[in-house]
């Protein structure tokens, strides 16, 4: 399993080792996939936050080929219509485990392309 999302010196390798857990059991956890129990769940989370270990956003989109991401194209952001519209979809983007980038066209057809 190529799951090393890493930042830094530490991996996901070292927080299983500290966590007393598999790799695989710190990547269900860190991807919210599976079943990890509270105990297991309570050791990788203190593992992770006593290594300062964070997973690189861009390691991750690599392996999985997925980014996970959510353009918002506008035409004028200063159209008060837009920053309300940018909220909501943000809000429901991050419920579900997307993130949004806002682009501002400023009714320029190049940067629309």
């Amino acid at each position: 399993m190529n799951d090393e999302y890493e930042t830094g010196d530490v991996s996901i390798k070292d927080v299983a080792k500290l966590a007393k857990v598999s790799i695989a059991t710190v990547s269900r956890m860190i991807n919210k996939k599976g079943y990890v129990s509270n105990l297991t769940r309570i050791q990788v989370e203190k593992a992770i936050k006593d290594l300062g270990y964070q997973h690189n956003t861009l390691a991750r989109i690599l392996v999985t080929k997925r980014s996970q991401l959510i353009a918002v194209i506008v035409d004028i952001i200063a159209n008060p219509f837009y920053p309300q519209f940018a909220l909501g979809v943000e809000e429901a983007a991050e419920k579900n485990g997307f993130s949004v980038i806002l682009c501002n066209m400023e009714r320029n057809p190049e940067k629309e392309k």
